[in-house]
């Protein structure tokens, strides 16, 4: 699916696999990105998307993944997986949460979105 925050679009497709144990595996595919915010002064962003299932104290067994830093980019490609292990009777009370920021080696990172 894709969903926009006014800040960009998230390419992103979700599947979910049931396990015996009680739970279940969320498989996030990150795509890419596009129509990003350009935050450095090139005219570009080194755009990274972490993404987190919440809220915590009901997956706390989910931790926070994090994309590679791409470039120069305000149209990144990731074609990256992620996968968080969720307690099936949970899944309808979870969010994720992708949010973007822009790399700077520098300074602190900076939140685009």
């Amino acid at each position: 699916g894709e969903r926009s925050t006014g800040a960009g679009v998230i390419d992103l497709k979700l599947s979910l696999k049931e396990r015996r144990d009680g739970k279940a595996i969320l498989f996030a595919k990150l795509l890419g990105a596009r129509e990003l915010i350009a935050l450095d002064t090139n005219g570009k962003s080194d755009p990274f998307i972490q993404l987190q299932v919440v809220p915590h104290h009901l997956f706390p067994d989910c931790e926070l993944k994090q994309s590679t830093v791409k470039k120069s980019t305000l149209e990144p490609i990731y074609n990256e997986m992620f996968e968080f292990i969720i307690p099936q009777d949970q899944i309808c009370n979870g969010v994720l949460v992708l949010t973007v920021f822009d790399y700077d080696f520098i300074s602190a990172n900076d939140f685009e979105g």
